[in-house]
């Protein structure tokens, strides 16, 4: 076993006590995540290096057998279930046409047992439960991972969305040798409310899974049996996905099957919509693209300028997050300057100090009483751990007078969301430069310190907004943050500024119409900054876990991580 006095490193979520009391983890071995520290260790145990929620085989069987013993698995007679993991209450990934879906499975299956799991409490009745599952099917969420219990041959059936999809249901499905299968979901993305499944082809899978061995002289699938025996190839726009079917079914909009005798028909990529027939991909007008795989109208197709306006929409709860407080804002400033860097956030080259006539700025400050109400309100939307965002535990709702259900916060004519800064020289940034006005307690506990820049999306997304022959003062003034602040310096930040429409003649048109000069290593004015920041900014991040002797990191998921921290609706 390891040492005593050893610490393990994890979101730290109540219920997941329940998982760990089961091992024998007491609540004071428990330490929770904190995105602002840097965690260290005299000794570090870590399992077989793998990809993050990609748990090692071994590490996968070792949790089975605690939970399960060592050889308990029920005999197939006794694995009777189609489990059904549904996200109805979820914020995000809920299926729109549930209702439709559930029913139709009844009527197809009428003699299985269907079970629709939404969240147990009682840990002995969850794996009981699971252990009996002969199918398992939902959208992609957290209620997958009980997968963990179910025997080796389990059938998985897991709706993905298209737009960036994460494969850890796969990977466990293999480790843990389950029968998985993909439905790819059309038109879907991660953060999507609802999205609408194809419920015929759930309907076809579940059919190939659960039919016994075709005969021989069957018809194959892309064919229809007619009444006289014969089979006959579908047409172009249809499908057919099992043997021995009596119809051709209409691909789902997004889909399309070219030719004749399809066995399924495929998601019309990205830039492209699904035509009227189903038959082609038929590419969007000049100028316009569609942002996610399986669109399937002209309407999908969406303007650059739409795109950045979408993309924006998508950024605005990030941008709100990030003034609630000061330490919401540095979690979230860190999170939105590794997005906007690819993850290089300290990929910045050296250079010489701004001239101080070209400080002035404007920037964000703290929250409005709008804003903290408004929060409140999104902190209510979430009901999975893993989707609210972290920043959000900081607000105590019931503190807030005027947060109130049943009443709309109104804005005060006379409040500003923005107040005047500078930006002053500290080498000790990571951009070389930090805002006049400030205070940054996570650098100096006495707050002598301000707050250093961070190049964050929402304020680039302004500017891929802005019209180089007639920029806004809120262009100009989001393009003087982001040149003044040394963004430009950081060749990762300024690639991805370029690649998404902003550009180095855009910043140079909107620098004449704004007054202000460019910062860059082609002018070599670029903010200087000490050899040693980094270094000095990780010890200090790192004080508060330096006296532990021995320490499991949070990637001791490998082991427990995706039992215990996915084990929700």
């Amino acid at each position: 076993g390891l040492p005593e006095g050893t610490k393990i490193l994890m979101w730290g979520e109540p219920y997941e006590q329940k998982f760990l009391d089961i091992l024998g983890i007491p609540k004071e071995a428990v330490v929770k995540y904190d995105p602002l520290k840097v965690s260290t260790a005299d000794v570090l145990y870590f399992p077989t290096p793998t990809p993050r929620i990609t748990p090692a085989r071994e590490s996968l069987e070792m949790t089975r057998e605690v939970f399960l013993g060592a050889e308990e698995v029920l005999p197939e007679a006794e694995r009777d279930l189609i489990i059904y993991c549904t996200r109805r209450d979820a914020s995000t990934r809920s299926v729109a046409n549930e209702a439709e879906l559930l029913e139709r499975i009844a009527a197809e299956f009428p003699n299985e047992k269907v079970v629709v799991y939404d969240n147990i409490d009682d840990v002995s009745a969850l794996v009981d439960l699971f252990k009996r599952a002969k199918v398992i099917i939902g959208p992609h969420g957290a209620g997958l991972s009980h997968m963990l219990f179910a025997a080796p041959g389990t059938h998985i059936l897991e709706f993905q969305f298209m737009r960036d999809p994460p494969m850890m249901f796969w990977h466990l499905a293999a480790a843990l040798n389950q029968d998985y299968w993909l439905l790819p979901v059309p038109n879907a993305w991660w953060m999507q409310k609802e999205m609408e499944i194809p419920t015929e082809e759930v309907v076809d899978i579940l059919s190939t899974m659960l039919q016994g061995e075709a005969s021989s002289e069957s018809c194959p699938p892309g064919t229809r049996r007619l009444a006289d025996g014969a089979c006959e190839l579908c047409p172009e726009g249809t499908y057919s996905f099992t043997r021995d079917s009596s119809v051709c079914k209409a691909c789902f909009p997004g889909r399309f099957a070219q030719g004749e005798g399809s066995g399924s028909c495929r998601t019309c990529p990205t830039d492209t919509y699904a035509s009227e027939e189903r038959n082609a991909c038929v590419p969007c007008p000049t100028d316009k693209i569609s942002w996610i795989p399986g669109a399937y109208s002209e309407d999908q197709c969406l303007t650059y300028n739409q795109h950045k306006a979408l993309l924006r929409d998508i950024s605005l709860n990030l941008q709100m997050l990030n003034k609630l407080s000061p330490r919401s804002r540095r979690v979230s400033r860190r999170a939105l300057i590794e997005a906007t860097t690819y993850g290089e956030p300290n990929a910045y080259v050296p250079g010489q100090e701004i001239p101080e006539s070209e400080e002035e700025i404007s920037a964000f400050s703290g929250p409005t009483e709008e804003e903290i109400v408004e929060a409140c309100r999104l902190k209510e939307t979430f009901n999975d751990p893993y989707m609210t965002p972290p920043v959000l535990a900081d607000i105590d709702c019931s503190q807030i007078s005027s947060f109130s259900k049943d009443e709309q916060p109104t804005a005060s004519s006379d409040q500003t969301p923005h107040e005047r800064h500078h930006f002053i020289h500290d080498r000790h940034c990571i951009t070389g430069m930090a805002i006049k006005g400030t205070v940054d307690y996570a650098r100096d506990s006495r707050g002598r310190k301000a707050q250093c820049v961070s190049c964050d999306l929402p304020m680039l997304l302004d500017i891929t907004k802005c019209n180089a022959m007639d920029a806004s003062p809120e262009c100009c003034r989001a393009a003087k943050a982001w040149n003044n602040g040394g963004c430009m310096c950081a060749a990762a930040s300024h690639s991805l500024a370029k690649e998404m429409g902003a550009s180095h003649a855009l910043m140079n048109a909107l620098s004449r119409q704004c007054d202000f000069t460019l910062v860059n290593e082609h002018h070599k004015n670029c903010p200087a900054k000490h050899s040693a920041v980094h270094g000095r900014a990780a010890a200090a991040n790192s004080a508060a876990f330096s006296g532990w002797s021995t320490l499991i990191p949070a990637t001791i998921g490998a082991t427990f991580l995706l039992t215990f921290a996915l084990f929700s609706s």
